[in-house]
C-alpha cells in the first residue's frame, strides 16, 4: 500500500532511464520563473528538460491568466497537442498556471487528453501528482493550497535553494 509521503525515487541507479519534460510557458514572467522551478522539482525524480515536445515523456503548459484571451489560447495550444498524444499514449500532458488553477473543474472535460492539472498555489505536488499519473490511468487534479517551500533551482550551475510562495494570483 502507498505511503501518504511521497518518497523521492533513487534516479542514480545504474541503468535507470531518466525521462524528459517538456514545458511551454505562456505570459507573465513570474510563469517563467513558476517553469524553472517544475524543472528544479521534477529534476530530483529523473525528469530532464527537452526542448523537443515529440521526445518528451512529459509534456507541461504552464498558463497565465494575466494575457489578453488567456484561456482561450491555453485551451488551443492543448487541443493542438492531440497528435502528440496520438503518436504517444504513453506521454502524460499537464496544464498548470493560473489559467489551469481557475477553470480546473473544466479541463478535463473540455480537453480529454489532459492527464494532470495544478495552479499555481500547488506546484509542489507537481512530482507526486506526475509519479500517480505515470502509475495509473487516472487524471489528476491537486487541490487548491498555498504553502512555502524550500526549492531548488534548475540550473545545475546555481544550486542554490531559496523559499518561495506558490501563489503568485489570487483567484
Amino acid at each position: 500500500m502507498a505511503s501518504s509521503r511521497f518518497e523521492q525515487p533513487d534516479t542514480s541507479a545504474p541503468g535507470r532511464p531518466r525521462r524528459k519534460v517538456y514545458i511551454d510557458t505562456l505570459g507573465c514572467q513570474m510563469n517563467k520563473n513558476d517553469s524553472e522551478l517544475m524543472l528544479g522539482l521534477l529534476a530530483p525524480y529523473g525528469f530532464d528538460q527537452t526542448l523537443d515536445k515529440t521526445q518528451a515523456d512529459l509534456v507541461i503548459l504552464n498558463t497565465c491568466q494575466i494575457r489578453a484571451n488567456a484561456e482561450d489560447k491555453a485551451f488551443c495550444t492543448l487541443q493542438n497537442w492531440k497528435a502528440l498524444k496520438h503518436a504517444n499514449p504513453q506521454v502524460k500532458i499537464a496544464m498548470g498556471g493560473c489559467v489551469a488553477q481557475q477553470v480546473k473543474d473544466e479541463v478535463f472535460d473540455k480537453v480529454p487528453l489532459v492527464d494532470i492539472v495544478f495552479g499555481t498555489q500547488n506546484i509542489q505536488d507537481l512530482p507526486r501528482l506526475v509519479e500517480e499519473a505515470f502509475r495509473k490511468t487516472a487524471r489528476f487534479s491537486a487541490p487548491k493550497t498555498a504553502r512555502r517551500h524550500k526549492v531548488l533551482a534548475a540550473d545545475k550551475q546555481k544550486p542554490q535553494s531559496t523559499y518561495a510562495y506558490f501563489d503568485h494570483i489570487t483567484p
